[in-house]
């Protein structure tokens, strides 16, 4: 039932790189390896989509019959694997493992000169942000979840604070 659309999805993709076989010079050499690399992974990718997959999904899927009522349910492989990703998924997405990097420029003013930092910029808990900053000479005085100032909640989609420098902090060189 699903045989069809994926073959067409298949060749619609495949049909992309084909002007990739009528190149000359420089540009064959650089495009056709790729035409041909994509071209049999999706071949590949149907070839086994409509054949080993099916097949893998009935063997480990088995032993999901329903059981009569009153007797106890039999718990399948199947069954105690989800169980297991399940805890390995819920203690990897406690830890960070990759951070949301982006580059950006602070602009302060002291003693109104204007100064720029470039610095890379990644996600941080609220916590931390206040430790840093706290360990930058800041002092913060209000956190927001928003630019709209609403509160600061799990899951906002911004993290806003205001903070001022606190009176023993050195004033930046530049």
């Amino acid at each position: 039932e699903v045989a069809l659309p994926l073959l067409i999805a298949m060749l619609c993709v495949l049909a992309v790189f084909v002007p990739s076989f009528f190149m000359v010079g420089a540009a064959k050499a650089m495009f056709l390896p790729l035409s041909l690399a994509v071209g049999f992974s999706m071949i590949a990718s149907y070839l086994l989509s409509s054949t080993l997959v099916p097949i893998l999904a009935v063997w480990v899927l088995k032993g999901h019959e329903r059981v009569p009522d009153g007797q106890p349910k039999a718990e399948g492989r199947f069954v105690r694997f989800q169980k297991r990703y399940a805890g390995v998924a819920q203690r990897v997405v406690r830890v960070r493992w990759l951070d949301q990097v982006s580059e950006a420029e602070l602009v302060y003013y002291v003693d109104g000169k204007r100064f720029v930092q470039a610095f890379e910029m990644r996600w941080y808990l609220a916590a931390e942000l206040r430790h840093l900053l706290a360990r930058a000479g800041f002092r913060v005085r209000e956190m927001y979840g928003d630019f709209a100032r609403g509160p600061l909640v799990d899951g906002c989609p911004e993290l806003i604070v205001v903070a001022e420098r606190s009176a023993t902090a050195v004033s930046p060189s530049t």
